[in-house]
């Protein structure tokens, strides 16, 4: 995948996120992403990580606007409830981190299965060689029956 790919598929998924969530619920980002992967449909990796990058930039963004706004009381409430078993408090800026990994493990992931949903490269499957000849025998299984 060209650079040029990859800041576009980044890009893509931010801008699109960004416009579609203020109309639509939050979790379009994953469909974003994983048209994106479709679209660009490369290589799996690449798409992996432009997922991930637009999805967590996406989420990085939301989130501070919306934490800027009442300067972190709500992730901090949020933060005393979790750690409220151990008598511990997680900060703000500690689930802000932990929300931004999550978004981006799950736009990552959808811009693989994208990518992934159109290729027949070994080098993009998971299990290279098995899939293909799994395809053949079922074939001549049907074939057999017919």
């Amino acid at each position: 995948m060209k650079p040029s790919y990859f800041i576009f598929q980044t890009l893509a998924i931010f801008i699109l996120s960004w416009l579609l969530c203020l109309f639509l619920p939050w979790y379009t980002f994953v469909i974003v992403a994983f048209i994106s992967g479709v679209v660009a449909n490369k290589q799996g990796f690449m798409s992996f990580i432009a997922g991930f990058v637009g999805s967590s930039l996406f989420y990085l963004v939301v989130s501070l606007i919306q934490a800027r706004k009442d300067s972190f009381a709500f992730a901090n409430q949020i933060g005393e409830i979790l750690g409220g078993f151990a008598d511990t408090h997680i900060s703000g800026i500690t689930l802000l981190t932990i929300g931004t990994l999550i978004f981006g493990l799950l736009g990552g992931f959808f811009a693989w299965s994208g990518t992934l949903i159109l290729t027949n490269e070994p080098s993009n499957r998971l299990s290279s060689g098995r899939g293909k000849n799994r395809t053949k025998s079922l074939k001549l299984d049907l074939n057999k029956y017919s």
